[in-house]
């Protein structure tokens, strides 16, 4: 699967049916999505929008084929999106209410506020002339040439520039929309009823239950700071500020304009199309507890471990505290005796301090999480040792070893959340192809001309120095389409075979292809090597065959 780094797109690049038109082209048009056209504009629109790095790619005739394949694909989970009512649910009308109230917001500001922030040349000149200082060329006196700081004045002054008329602006929207805000008494006190008007304005009410609605949908790391009383009081100050500028970005037609329209669009097609990728090929990928416990069986030594402790523990909070427990246990004190009495760890001190879970190299301990530095002790210890106080972000530990061990192998409970994980993102790849060959099979796919079109060689030498299996599989296939008749035809249905089984080991989906290699080409001389594969491929050995140029 090829991860993206635009924004709108999470798309895998499998390669699409490249069906002939009887009826002549229409111009600019590429491809056709039942009777939806995908243009040579949209290619370089949609290019003109990724960073220059990324633009590089898609510049050759096969990067234009591959990012071809991928607004093909972007349109088929589009209309099935849409076909499946995804756009009518409730939580996605509101995710959208908010980005185009955002996306409003940002046009008014680049179209109002970085329009009165423009600087003038000559205010850059005279900052140049007033600030020597600032532009010194290093130890001595001399200072830098205009030409080499003049972006640097014109980001200064643009930046306080826009500050100020955003200041400005926001006086005279209150003022405009008869902004009210409750005393900060009112808007900072700890107990306030979800209808509790914090503000007003242009007469409509601001309650906490909006400010609660607006943290409801934000990450959990910027909720903090909106907690506090004062932070209450700039959440209710943000939201006021959004409102009137919002009021007035639509007083002034800007929902209107054509560039706000189309920027909508392109968003909601993203969060459609997202939104259906996860909800489709997640429910698809969720693996059955019989695929799980069989990956496990099958995977063990992923599991394993060279080593691993055994150990109880007192959390104390100081290092004073620690000190004296230490002493007390040299004078001969019972250790879980004393982590029922001391410890801080609420999940060991019932039980002495015993932590349930052995501690492994590099992973979480049972309730304290990622702590390295106790880990690593336990590590240099040896069985019936105890620690010196040794400190982590969760206080002072005393540690004694219980049991030092090796070759341990996580029981299947404990591994099962990876397991899930594995056979998930296993799945994934084929449930994904699945879906898009059935959605070709729903919405027509007509490519109307050849944008970047593989010669056999190419996709054969392509397929065989490929890294990736999953990549290998995909040349292979568009082999297949593209030159069903062509004399290394059966070749390439072996490899398909051949990589399903080897790199992926996915069987089930191996044997399927051997057996309909067998019907397509029964006098091939890879037929002997597909039996044989049908029979061993499970065994791990390997049948001796050559495939000319493979």
């Amino acid at each position: 699967m090829r991860n993206r780094a635009a924004t709108l797109l999470v798309l895998v690049a499998i390669a699409c049916i490249w069906a002939s038109c009887a009826r002549e082209p229409e111009e600019g048009v590429l491809a056709e999505v039942d009777g939806t056209a995908i243009t040579e504009d949209q290619l370089d629109e949609r290019m003109a929008g990724m960073p220059a790095y990324m633009r590089q790619q898609f510049e050759t005739p096969e990067g234009k084929r591959r990012l071809l394949d991928d607004l093909v694909e972007e349109e088929l989970y589009y209309k099935d999106a849409v076909a499946t009512g995804l756009d009518k649910r409730a939580d996605l009308k509101a995710e959208m209410g908010r980005i185009e109230r955002n996306l409003l917001i940002r046009h008014y500001f680049s179209k109002v506020i970085e329009v009165r922030s423009a600087v003038a040349d000559s205010e850059v000149v005279d900052y140049y002339n007033e600030h020597p200082q600032d532009f010194l060329a290093g130890k001595g006196d001399s200072v830098r040439p205009f030409t080499e700081v003049r972006e640097d004045i014109v980001s200064r002054l643009t930046y306080l520039r826009r500050r100020q008329v955003h200041d400005e602006l926001r006086v005279e929207l209150k003022a405009k929309y008869g902004v009210e805000v409750a005393p900060d008494s009112v808007v900072m006190a700890a107990e306030v009823g979800p209808e509790e008007e914090l503000a007003v304005v242009a007469g409509t009410a601001i309650r906490r239950a909006d400010l609660d609605d607006r943290m409801e949908v934000m990450p959990a790391y910027m909720r903090e700071q909106f907690q506090s009383p004062q932070g209450k009081k700039r959440l209710l100050e943000g939201v006021v500020d959004e409102e009137i500028f919002l009021r007035e970005a639509k007083a002034t037609g800007l929902d209107k304009q054509e560039d706000y329209k189309q920027e909508v669009e392109r968003v909601r097609r993203s969060i459609l199309v997202k939104n259906y990728i996860d909800r489709v090929i997640q429910e698809r990928s969720e693996p059955t507890e019989e695929e799980v416990a069989l990956y496990y069986e099958e995977h063990k030594s992923d599991f394993g471990f060279n080593e691993y402790a055994k150990a109880r523990h007192i959390l104390v909070s100081n290092d004073d505290d620690a000190r004296r427990i230490r002493q007390q246990l040299d004078d001969g004190a019972d250790f879980a005796e004393l982590a029922r009495e001391h410890s801080l760890d609420m999940m060991s001190r019932d039980e002495g301090g015993l932590i349930a879970q052995v501690i492994l190299p590099q992973r979480p301990v049972q309730g304290l999480g990622e702590v390295p530095e106790f880990s690593r002790a336990c590590f240099n210890m040896k069985q019936g040792d105890i620690s010196v106080p040794i400190k982590t972000a969760k206080g002072y530990h005393i540690i004694k070893i219980e049991e030092r061990g090796s070759n341990y192998v996580l029981p299947f409970e404990e591994a099962r959340e990876d397991v899930v994980q594995r056979v998930r993102m296993d799945k994934r790849g084929e449930v994904q192809g699945n879906l898009l060959a059935e959605l070709k099979t729903k919405y027509s796919v007509v490519y109307v001309t050849d944008v970047g079109k593989r010669s056999p060689e190419d996709l054969f030498q392509l397929a065989s120095e490929s890294g990736n299996p999953r990549e290998k599989i995909r040349y292979y296939e568009q082999f297949l389409e593209e030159y069903p008749d062509n004399e290394r035809a059966y070749e390439a249905k072996f490899m398909i075979g051949f990589t399903y089984a080897e790199d992926l080991r996915n069987y089930p989906e191996a044997q399927r292809i051997f057996e309909e290699f067998l019907v397509e080409y029964p006098g091939s001389d890879l037929g002997d090597d597909a039996r044989w594969m049908l029979e061993n491929m499970t065994s791990g050995e390997h049948p001796e065959f050559e495939t000319e140029g493979s």
